[in-house]
């Protein structure tokens, strides 16, 4: 990778940075979707679990039914595990994109998006926009 806009690589501390900027990114977006449908943002780390789980589980049992020489690049075992590894993380992340919100206030806060800034229905009234702006 190639950071243009300073003419210089960017490996090292400096990718490490952005890969960890971004992670963080992610990681906030996620949460604020799944607080947008009535869940805690630890499903974020349950989810990272079971998909480690699932590859070692996978992994292992491929291991045990498959010639260690079709796990090279465009072997079969090659094929199966990236992809039976990559299914469980774009489900989730479809039925993450695709799950209705909440359409009322939960207990991670207010609907998101009425009209501009949210405010949960308790402090409406005493909101700083007038009421026909709600």
């Amino acid at each position: 990778i190639y950071l243009t806009a300073f003419d210089r690589p960017l490996d090292g501390v400096t990718a490490m940075g952005f890969h960890l900027g971004f992670l963080w990114l992610a990681f906030v977006a996620m949460s604020k979707r799944l607080h947008d449908i009535g869940l805690s943002a630890w499903w974020v780390g349950k989810a990272m679990a079971a998909v480690v789980l699932s590859t070692v589980a996978l992994a292992i049992i491929l291991m045990m039914f498959l010639p260690v020489k079709s796990f090279e690049p465009g072997g079969i075992g090659y094929l199966v595990t990236v992809l039976g590894n990559m299914f469980p993380i774009v489900a989730m992340t479809l039925w993450a994109h695709f799950k209705r919100g909440m359409l009322e206030d939960n207990k991670y806060g207010p609907v998101p998006g009425r009209s501009g800034f949210s405010f949960p229905a308790t402090l409406t009234h005493t909101s700083p926009l007038p009421a026909s702006d709600h």
